[in-house]
């Protein structure tokens, strides 16, 4: 074993998902984390990715997530499983692909969504000015239960619509759940945000890089003759990054991709329910990549089975 190796930790795979539980338990982002321990936000990405940190670093982050160190690490080669060695490193030459296919492309993606038009300015904005976090509700309140006795206090009726405790960043419902639902009124910010996580690349929000898709249903339903919604991917693949098809492919296989379905509410009527047949195939066919879908709360009279919706 390398000096280097002695003196560096990884998370094991087990360890990685028991570090992003207790991130999430935690309240915490993986940037408010960096700050708080005042470490890099490159160390955290990799810690979270489960690639080799400094050893004071890995404790260090361990300990501030309740977690024991030598619990969630890494064994050393000799004494852990070859197959799972050979299986992280391919994962880190995909972290690497990613990485440079992203910042190949990153001119496109700002062109395509980093500005947006406000109320009547003039002109569009940058969309890092006026992004503000985001906060999500993990129990939609049209479907809370409550008890008879709330509903008979006049007193009580502002905490019909307060319930902190059930409130998390958007970040971190993207962590948690793969396939989401993101549900709200109106000009409630659905696509700022979807827009925002485009932007964001490889910034280390997942275990594994992934490169954005957004996609408007509504453009999807004009453009796409056939409606066949992996060809559309396919393309929009290649006017951002111009990378060859079984580039494409290999990543899309992998999980390589953060797929952001917007305006689901906006697809008219006759066009709706080959949509949700097209998203549902994409998910199970390639299910290792994370989709995140927004609708208007009004509008969602159907279920997709294996998504999470907030």
């Amino acid at each position: 074993m390398s000096k280097r190796a002695k003196r560096s930790l990884q998370l094991s795979l087990q360890g990685i998902e028991q570090a992003k539980k207790a991130l999430t338990a935690k309240a915490l982002s993986q940037t408010t984390l960096a700050k708080q321990l005042q470490i890099t936000r490159q160390t955290i990405s990799k810690f979270f990715r489960g690639e080799r940190v400094d050893r004071q670093y890995f404790i260090q982050l361990s300990e501030s997530l309740d977690l024991e160190w030598d619990e969630i690490s890494q064994p050393s080669s000799s004494e852990g499983d070859l197959k799972t060695t050979a299986s992280e490193s391919n994962s880190s030459q995909l972290d690497v692909i990613v990485h440079r296919l992203y910042q190949q492309g990153y001119g496109s993606i700002q062109h395509r969504y980093g500005t947006m038009r406000v109320l009547d300015m003039s002109q569009p904005i940058p969309l890092n000015k006026i992004y503000i976090d985001v906060h999500v509700l993990e129990t939609i309140q049209s479907r809370r239960r409550l008890e008879v006795a709330d509903l008979g206090i006049t007193e009580n009726y502002s905490s019909l619509n307060k319930n902190p405790e059930e409130r998390i960043l958007g970040l971190q419902a993207i962590e948690k759940y793969s396939r989401l639902i993101i549900l709200g009124k109106p000009a409630s910010g659905k696509t700022t945000f979807l827009k925002y996580l485009a932007l964001q690349g490889d910034s280390g929000i997942f275990p594994d890089k992934k490169l954005p898709i957004f996609i408007s249903l509504k453009d999807f339903v004009s453009t796409e003759r056939n409606l066949n919604l992996q060809n559309y991917i396919q393309r929009i693949f290649f006017m951002c990054y111009e990378k060859e098809i079984n580039l494409f492919k290999k990543l899309l296989y992998s999980g390589r991709f953060l797929i952001l379905l917007d305006g689901l509410d906006e697809v008219s009527q006759p066009y709706r329910g080959d949509v949700i047949r097209e998203i549902n195939k994409l998910a199970d066919d390639f299910y290792k990549n994370h989709f995140v879908i927004s609708c208007r709360l009004a509008a969602i009279d159907y279920r997709f089975e294996k998504f999470t919706e907030v």
